[in-house]
């Protein structure tokens, strides 16, 4: 009765083990696909895949920092609001000093915006205080749009226009206004100029999600691997306990015989 509960508890944890197993091959192959995907995009990335010929050759010269909109993460919120603020500006190439600058522009034929970093890093604030991203992307945004206020709608953005001389950005409020802005000198552009920074700041938003998500896919699957040793353990211990009780099992039947065999032998003796 004893090795029969035994053997029955030796299949319950080769199912167990086997269920485990399954579990972390699944989360294995999320992880694996995770890592791919970011890879991927990261790959994108680095090879400036969205931006245009002359400024993959810019992008190539000795110390040029990269493109405004690699250097900020914007909330998806903000995205069509800051595309209406800076348009294609979120594609200049960003340098660090005069001569790099200087590089940069022998470096193509084509039409290319070139921001020179200052080093006096102006304070950042009203609209642009809430990008983030690196120092230096913010700190060129601030450079750019100054104290840029935010207003609801197109009218509310021109009156405070005109009340403060500060630019003014149409963010929204409870319906859907037109996407809006007004420059600190008065222009109005209305609309979302189309930039390859669209695509980078999209891209950064996705791998950022995806990194969080690749984070716990890894944490799932070292949890599954603790799982599985614990299952094979149980395993072992179990057909270790049957291996025990067998082999007392085969010395008591041994040693009954023995005792049979013995009191026959007596017996025979005496007769």
């Amino acid at each position: 009765e004893q090795l029969s509960e035994q053997l029955r508890e030796i299949a319950r944890r080769r199912a167990d083990a086997g269920r485990v197993e399954r579990d972390l091959i699944g989360k294995e192959r999320e992880e694996t696909r995770l890592e791919a995907r970011v890879e991927s995009l990261v790959a994108l990335q680095r090879s400036h895949a969205d931006v245009d010929p002359d400024l993959k050759a810019v992008l190539a010269v000795p110390g040029v920092l990269g493109t405004l909109a690699e250097h900020l993460e914007v909330p998806e919120a903000l995205e069509v609001s800051l595309t209406a603020t800076l348009g294609k500006t979120l594609d200049a190439i960003i340098v660090p000093d005069d001569e790099t600058a200087v590089a940069a522009a022998a470096a193509t034929t084509g039409r290319v915006e070139i921001l020179v970093v200052d080093d006096t890093r102006p304070a950042v604030e009203g609209f642009a205080a809430r990008l983030g991203g690196s120092d230096v992307g913010r700190g060129v945004v601030g450079r750019l749009l100054g104290v840029c206020e935010e207003a609801p709608d197109l009218r509310s953005a021109l009156a405070q226009h005109r009340q403060t001389g500060r630019a003014c950005v149409v963010t929204g409020g409870g319906a859907r206004p037109r996407v809006a802005f007004v420059t600190a000198r008065g222009e109005v552009r209305v609309g979302v100029a189309q930039a390859a920074g669209l695509a980078v700041l999209g891209r950064k938003r996705e791998i950022a999600r995806l990194q969080v998500q690749l984070e716990a896919a890894r944490e799932a699957a070292a949890a599954a691997r603790g799982l599985i040793d614990e299952a094979r353990q149980a395993l072992q211990s179990a057909e270790e306990a049957s291996e025990r009780n067998r082999e007392l099992q085969s010395a008591a039947q041994s040693a009954a015989a023995n005792a049979e065999s013995a009191y026959h032998e007596r017996k025979r003796e005496r007769s």
